[in-house]
């Protein structure tokens, strides 16, 4: 389906998919136009460095980038091709999915501008 918002309510408008492409700091403007990943990446770090400043505790974030596209799932970070496309689904994990690990935000959008 095309031109039905799915970028812009996932992303938030295209300013701010142009900042998180470039990187580097963004101003609480933008921050407060972000679409529903980077509001949820923003929130995963908070929590994280609250415990983190509060409790001492550590934390390993490995991380995932899939799109369903008619009807197949694929892995947009698997550096082999081959086996990137058509996943299968076996209980509640994804077969040949490819982690890697973040820890910061940035490194987070970085993913998703290459995927």
């Amino acid at each position: 389906m095309s031109g039905t918002g799915k970028t812009y309510s996932m992303l938030g408008p295209e300013e701010v998919v142009e900042v998180i492409k470039k990187g580097g700091n963004i101003s609480e403007e933008v921050q407060n136009q972000y679409g529903i990943i980077p509001r949820a990446i923003r929130d995963v770090f908070r929590c994280m460095n609250n415990s983190i400043e509060s409790e001492g505790a550590q934390f390993e974030l490995l991380m995932n980038y899939f799109e369903i596209y008619r009807e197949s799932l694929n892995d947009l970070l698997q550096p082999n091709k081959a086996i990137a496309t058509n996943l299968k689904i076996m209980g509640n994990k994804i077969l040949n999915s490819y982690k890697v690990p973040v820890q910061s935000p940035e490194q987070i959008f970085y993913y998703i501008q290459q995927g």
